[in-house]
């Protein structure tokens, strides 16, 4: 639902490519780093692997995970992301940066994936638009829109995401004109 997100109606990544990089990010478990939020000791719940944190991500994960990456045709960066269980990351924008547009592949759980919300404000009380990752498909996130997510599973919420630089319109406009993926 533009301008918010864009679902996908196939999975990009296969389970294998799936599985690899559940099993990557349980072995770094520890390394994951919190987002601290306006240079605060604050915390919003957000866990996150950087390139720079996992320099063996291409070798330790199924050849499916470098064929996705290598496919995409705009400049970008992986990141993977966890919330604990019972976490909630509070509505937000995230900073204008290197990730101002997300491809998010849902890894886990496997099924009933948490919902992130966005919202016309940060007071509202009703969501403006809720993505639901539809058979754990992934989507492509507005994060210059607010957006929230509980993490309402028993189990670690764990996704992958490709990093863009560009407004979710131009990633838009390459998925419909057909090159997002090069040839």
């Amino acid at each position: 639902m533009l301008p918010y997100f864009y679902q996908f109606e196939t999975e990009l990544l296969n389970r294998t490519g799936r599985n690899s990089l559940i099993a990557f990010a349980n072995k770094h478990q520890n390394t994951f780093e919190e987002y601290q939020t306006l240079g605060k000791d604050q915390t919003d719940n957000n866990n996150f692997l950087r390139p720079k944190l996992m320099p063996t991500l291409r070798a330790d994960t199924d050849p499916t995970v470098s064929e996705l990456m290598n496919s995409i045709s705009l400049p970008h960066y992986p990141m993977l992301v966890m919330h604990r269980p019972g976490d909630t990351v509070p509505r937000h924008i995230d900073d204008q940066n290197y990730r101002n547009t997300v491809l998010s592949i849902p890894l886990a759980p496997q099924n009933d994936y948490p919902s992130t919300y966005y919202w016309e404000s940060l007071y509202a009380t009703t969501p403006i638009a809720v993505v639901q990752f539809i058979n754990s498909n992934p989507c492509i996130l507005n994060t210059q829109r607010i957006h929230s997510l509980k993490n309402t599973a028993d189990v670690h919420r764990y996704n992958f995401q490709i990093c863009f630089n560009v407004p979710i319109n131009v990633v838009m406009q390459q998925i419909t004109n057909g090159t997002f993926f090069k040839q």
